[in-house]
């Protein structure tokens, strides 16, 4: 199969060749017969270049050595003609010199439209018409002239007074060729034939009856004697001819430019207008547009559905029938959407009420755009969507934003923007606000123990609880976890602050019931009144929450006004705090030990191991201030340990300056101690350590600490009980 196509090309080859050679020599040969003239035997057009060069273009360089064929047969030809008769073998060699320039003329004229135009460029525009004719006219058809007229100037069949015009003249002749025949033979046979064959008509028949109009001058002159200068006549004919050519394919090639501008400007057009009509009815958004007097044009799917019609019901219809006359009211008047269409302006809106066809009504949000031709407003294209969800989501995340999903309260960031109103209020009327903040006592162990679901539920219960209390200018608000707060706008006194907050008190007093529970709580109330305990947002919060703090230092279940005193107290509070962390590597605590006797026999049973605090700024801190906050801390843990250690270290020392090992030594214990999952070891790790006897070791408890957990704690000191180790309340 490969063979066969190897060799059905091979065919299509030679017959090509051959066609080629012929046609070069026929038009050489009837060139030389109808309008050779003098000078010489050079003609004024020489057609078989411009078919040569034409056919190179069109089947390739496979054509070059039916070119050489043709042309050695023409110039063989002629050199043996009886009028100039040169002898076979100098014929022989003339015609194999011209040919192979004839073959380097058509290479080269190739070549240079290949590099500076390109062998597909179907001739369209001006520069390159005019390159074209340049570079394969006069520039290529200086190679034969040059290469033809040297060698017979060599043979010395041309002398040298004869070169330069014989130069001339072929290089016109075969120019002239080029020019007119080389575009022909293009139209004729060039691909493709649907852009070529456009210009048969145009082109084609005005040029060949150009052409043949000179060629019969020539004959008729001819015919006549005429003879001076015909040579020149004929040649400005011929170039008249090239002239027509070129202009020919110049207007040609601009009217195809402006079709095809034309054609793809239509295209264009009807692609977007495809591409919008597709767009309005592929888009999610209703569109519908309205001429001036705000009756509908066009609508589509979209806008149909939303609004619950057929489309061809809507066209038509007055856009005002769309939209429900009973607005929802806005912080700024709107004007109604009618009187926008004819503003002719363009218009945004997020909050408008269109109607559908059953009457229901959805929010909107929409654009009027101009519909502009030229100058002129010729109506407007609205474009809306259906928001009713998103209003009601935005809705829902600012619920969330600002409310207590728990309780739904208000949330702190509504307490701090409703706190700063009201301060500004507060200061413009000159009058007195109270802010409460409102913990809820031992809420931590209801969890523990209970679990969280039940803490959720007391949560919940305390704005029942409390509301009753308040007045409508008051504003009660979740801070997070078991903080709520209190704004009292309408405080008459301070006695009636009292009075709202005891009886918040006494409706925590008695037993919320949830499930088979009753569970008893309290709350701890801090107060801060605007302007005795601060004038700004900050203040008045960071004094609510010192005061309530206070309150649980009093023993919970009360309330707490903030003032200097309080204030004093809190930041010695904190100041101890902020020390106790630099005590250990300071060494400022210190055990003393308090020996215990027997009262009725005076024996000495013992010593209580005493915890000491010297601190060189707050000098000695009593151990009723700093253990509460160890424990609040976390550095209970490590304070006990050390106690632990440095007793047992020291009751050795004690035990044999009174050479007594069965003394007693009763240690302090918190319970968080005891809680803690590494306590037992601990102890067991110092008894053996110290080498102490846990016969003689005594752990003192307060009872109150052990109802917090009480499973939890005598589980805790049986263990430590096993050990040997007392315990005492």
């Amino acid at each position: 199969m490969r063979d066969h196509t190897i060799a059905k090309n091979h065919r299509k080859t030679l017959i090509i060749i051959l066609v080629v050679a012929a046609v070069y020599f026929v038009t050489g040969f009837l060139g030389l017969s109808l309008i050779s003239t003098s000078p010489g035997y050079a003609t004024p057009i020489w057609i078989p270049s411009g078919i040569a060069l034409g056919a190179a273009l069109i089947w390739g360089l496979r054509t070059l050595p039916g070119i050489f064929l043709g042309s050695f047969l023409v110039n063989y030809y002629v050199s043996t003609n009886p009028a100039i008769y040169l002898g076979s073998s100098t014929a022989f060699f003339i015609g194999c010199i011209i040919a192979t320039g004839a073959v380097l003329q058509t290479l080269a004229g190739w070549y240079l439209i290949k590099k500076f135009i390109g062998l597909e460029n179907h001739l369209y525009y001006p520069i390159d018409i005019l390159l074209f004719a340049f570079l394969s006219g006069p520039l290529a058809s200086i190679v034969n002239s040059t290469w033809s007229n040297t060698a017979l100037f060599f043979l010395n069949i041309l002398s040298a007074k004869q070169y330069l015009l014989a130069w001339l003249t072929w290089w016109i002749g075969d120019s002239i060729g080029v020019l007119i025949f080389t575009p022909l033979f293009l139209i004729l046979f060039a691909q493709p034939r649907i852009i070529w064959q456009t210009r048969i008509i145009p082109i084609l028949f005005p040029l060949g009856f150009s052409f043949c109009a000179v060629i019969i001058i020539d004959l008729i002159a001819n015919s006549s004697g005429i003879k001076d200068h015909l040579w020149s006549v004929l040649a400005v004919g011929l170039l008249f001819c090239v002239l027509i050519n070129i202009i020919l394919f110049i207007i040609q090639g601009q009217k195809y430019i402006l079709q095809k501008s034309v054609k793809i400007q239509t295209n264009a057009l009807k692609f977007e207008e495809a591409k919008n009509l597709l767009i309005l009815r592929a888009a999610g958004e209703g569109i519908f547009g309205v001429d001036n007097d705000g009756q509908i044009t066009f609508i589509n799917p979209a806008a149909a559905k939303m609004l619950g019609y057929e489309e061809k019901e809507l066209l038509g219809k007055s856009l005002t029938s769309l939209v429900q006359p009973n607005r929802r009211m806005q912080e700024r008047p709107q004007a109604p959407i009618n009187i926008l269409v004819q503003s002719n302006k363009l218009y945004h809106n997020r909050n408008e009420i269109f109607r559908r066809k059953d009457g229901t009504c959805f929010s909107a949000d929409f654009i009027i755009s101009p519909l502009v031709d030229g100058k002129k407003t010729i109506g407007n294209v609205i474009v809306f969507n259906d928001i009713t969800q998103q209003i009601e989501m935005e809705h829902n995340l600012e619920k969330m934003a600002h409310y207590d999903a728990l309780t739904g309260l208000p949330n702190r960031i509504s307490f701090l923007q409703k706190l700063n109103a009201a301060l500004d209020l507060a200061k413009f009327n000159q009058r007195v606000i109270a802010i409460c903040f409102i913990d809820v006592d031992n809420f931590k162990q209801i969890n523990d123990s209970l679990g969280h679901g039940i803490g959720d539920e007391i949560l919940k219960a305390i704005p029942t609880l409390l509301k009753p209390e308040l007045t409508k200018m008051d504003y009660l608000a979740r801070l997070g976890g078991d903080e709520f707060a209190v704004i009292l706008e309408n405080v008459i006194s301070i006695d009636s602050i009292k009075l709202t907050l005891q009886r918040f008190i006494e409706r925590l007093s008695r037993p919320i019931k949830i499930d088979h529970h009753e569970i008893m709580t309290s709350l701890s109330i801090g107060v801060a009144t605007y302007p005795i305990a601060g004038k700004t947002t900050d203040e008045l919060i960071i004094n609510a929450d010192i005061a309530m703090y206070k309150a649980k230092e009093f023993g919970k279940n009360t309330f707490a006004f903030f003032d200097e005193e309080v204030s004093k107290q809190v930041r010695r509070t904190n100041k101890i705090d902020s020390e106790m962390h630099n005590a250990f590597l300071n060494e400022e605590f210190s055990l003393v030990y308090q020996p215990f006797i027997d009262v009725k026999t005076f024996q000495l049973l013992g010593f209580e191991v005493l915890l000491r605090w010297q601190n060189p700024i707050l000098g000695e801190i009593s151990p009723k201030e700093f253990i509460p906050l160890a424990e609040k801390n976390g550095m209970i843990n490590k304070l006990g340990t050390w106690v632990l250690k440095k007793a047992s270290y020291d009751y050795q020392q004690i035990t044999t300056n009174f050479k007594d090992h069965s003394l007693l030594l009763s240690i302090n214990v918190s319970v968080i101690q005891l809680e803690n999952e590494k306590f037992l070891s601990k102890i067991k790790n110092i008894l053996n350590i110290s080498n102490m006897n846990s016969n003689n070791l005594i752990f003192e408890l307060t009872e109150t600490s052990i109802m917090q957990h009480p499973d939890k704690t005598i589980k805790i000191m049986h263990d430590v009980k096993k050990l040997g180790i007392r315990f005492a309340l």
